[in-house]
């Protein structure tokens, strides 16, 4: 799962740690956790059927695939951090070096969320959908800047992603809507959302 070297051990008169973690050992772990958390809730609830396992399956693998693209992989300390200061470790000016290919990544990597939202929890308009992804981006750029200052996680927080992750959310639901009519969808949407989790905590 890690790879990497104590710095006083691995290098003379260097002094840190240097960890690599794999991206796919992060992404397996993440998926296996969320599956069987969600078959243990759904259980619990009696409501284990063949639609939600295949929904709690594709949501977690959607999810253990973000992690493996935003989580940090490595830890380093010592003379092998990062020495740039904290405080210049963030993109916090609009459109400043912004790079399509990125802009058009992080769009994309937020598009299932728009798809999967409206067939886990009652969805009321496109603005909900918006404020989830605005939010999970937010999560995203809030742990990488942390775990950069704290361990150089390598990861960099941008406020581009914000926009650029929100914006996916959106175009993801619009295209579920699109989507709705055609009878395979249709069937699979009109299934009870397995996301109410205060009446699962009731149960």
């Amino acid at each position: 799962m890690l790879a990497g070297m104590d710095g006083m051990d691995g290098m003379d008169g260097m002094d840190g740690i240097f960890l690599e973690f794999s991206a796919a050992a992060v992404g397996g772990v993440v998926a296996a956790v969320l599956v069987t958390g969600w078959v243990l809730v759904l259980w619990r609830r009696h409501d284990l059927t063949v639609r939600r396992l295949l929904l709690a399956g594709v949501t977690s693998c959607y999810l253990a695939g973000v992690a493996m693209v935003t989580v940090p992989l490595q830890i380093r300390t010592g003379d092998f951090g990062n020495l740039v200061p904290w405080y210049e470790r963030a993109h916090l000016v609009p459109l400043a070096g912004l790079d399509t290919t990125t802009l058009v990544l992080n769009i994309v990597m937020t598009v299932p969320v728009g798809v999967l939202l409206p067939l886990l929890v009652e969805v009321h308009g496109v603005g909900q959908v918006a404020r989830t992804g605005l939010a999970m981006s937010a999560a995203i750029e809030v742990m990488q800047f942390v775990t950069d200052v704290l361990i150089s996680g390598g990861r960099t927080a941008d406020v581009n992603d914000l926009a650029a992750n929100t914006l996916g959310a959106v175009l993801g639901y619009l295209l579920y809507r699109a989507l709705i009519g055609v009878p395979v969808v249709a069937r699979i949407a009109a299934g009870p959302r397995p996301g109410n989790l205060r009446q699962t905590l009731k149960q």
